[in-house]
């Protein structure tokens, strides 16, 4: 059920109505001669697929909407994205020789690029520079282009599609770590955290998400997948592809390769939204704090001028007075 209501049609979140209706329709329909294997009600089953101890589904309130929606977590990403491996890996290319070249061109790469070895790195760059002048003269002379074999172009087509598929589980991973952020922070509010210890704890882990491998890629993807110039290059490409005979019946993944900018573009401003979403809710656990205190502040300034307007017609006469002439800053 969560494979056709999400992955199928390639959606990110869906409304709460909506789920609830498709649920309805899959429980009469998919599972009328076994009733007994979901007896429970659609919305029984949406609150227990969203609790902590089954993770299924996230739920959440987006933009103004007073409609919950749900979106699958990292977890159910990737067990599906595992049953549909297993699922398709009789009818799928295995492409041995597309991988084979990534894993020579992507070790190639680094240990060339990660060795910071300039004499190396000039060399490795000649080289290619020397084979792509010898193919350039050859096109020139011939007029021949070189063209895949039908097999090859599969490889490659299935290899790829592979990939596109993996990027919304590392979407949700991303989503996963800002949430535990905030978690944290709410639970340090709760124990009574200092203001500055919290809002310490919040700036450091933020830093250190996007400053990760993973955030630091995610934010590079965000600029490269929103860049209309990139994006006009990227369409070009697609429908370059979706032209080639050999791909003419791997129907399914040209589907998806049609749709992936949206979709990507989506995903990316999905993952932007929750983290807007999410630091927000910092924001007003922060402010609260400060109500809190500058609410106790006047609470205790009205109470020295009570007591003030008590003893001015009789004041004691032995009051004495420590002023700290020191200066501290608290954030």
């Amino acid at each position: 059920f969560l494979y056709q209501s999400f992955k199928k049609p390639q959606r990110i979140t869906v409304g709460e109505g909506q789920l609830l209706s498709d649920l309805a329709d899959f429980q009469e329909e998919d599972l009328a001669d076994q009733p007994e294997r979901f007896p429970l009600s659609p919305q029984e089953y949406l609150n227990l697929w969203s609790k902590a101890d089954h993770r299924y589904l996230q739920r959440f309130f987006q933009g103004t909407s007073d409609e919950p929606v749900y979106q699958l977590t990292s977890g159910t990403e990737a067990a599906l994205r595992f049953v549909e491996d297993a699922l398709e890996r009789d009818g799928r290319v295995v492409g041995a020789e597309s991988s084979m070249h990534t894993i020579l061109d992507h070790l190639r790469d680094l240990s060339v690029f990660g060795s910071g070895d300039v004499d190396l790195q000039i060399a490795l760059l000649e080289d290619e520079k020397e084979k792509i002048q010898t193919k350039i003269d050859h096109l020139r002379e011939t007029g021949e282009a070189e063209v895949y074999e039908p097999n090859q172009s599969r490889e490659k087509f299935a290899f790829t599609m592979d990939l596109l598929r993996r990027v919304t589980s590392d979407f949700r991973q991303l989503e996963d770590r800002f949430k535990a952020i905030t978690r944290e922070a709410q639970d340090r509010h709760t124990a009574g955290d200092q203001k500055g210890g919290l809002l310490e704890f919040v700036l450091d882990s933020e830093t250190l998400l996007s400053e990760s491998d993973q955030g630091r890629s995610f934010y590079g993807f965000v600029q490269l997948i929103l860049s209309p110039s990139r994006q006009e290059e990227l369409r070009e490409r697609v429908n370059r592809v979706l032209r080639i005979e050999a791909l003419a019946d791997q129907e399914s993944d040209r589907e998806t390769l049609r749709t992936m900018i949206p979709l990507l573009t989506a995903e990316a401003e999905q993952v932007m939204q929750t983290i807007q979403r999410l630091s927000a809710a910092i924001t007003r656990l922060l402010d609260g704090r400060m109500a809190q205190e500058r609410r106790q502040i006047a609470i205790t300034m009205d109470e020295i001028f009570q007591t003030a307007r008590q003893l001015r017609n009789a004041p004691p006469e032995d009051v004495t007075l420590e002023i700290d002439t020191g200066c501290k800053v608290f954030s």
